[in-house]
């Protein structure tokens, strides 16, 4: 349950802050 709230808090903010799925994906790697 924690996983899937931390996915729909945290994935809304990464859409806002980053213009390619690709950005998304190394930015999620790097913390």
């Amino acid at each position: 349950a924690q996983s899937v709230r931390i996915y729909n808090q945290e994935r809304p903010h990464t859409a806002l802050q980053y213009k390619t799925p690709d950005a998304v994906h190394r930015a999620f790697l790097q913390q």
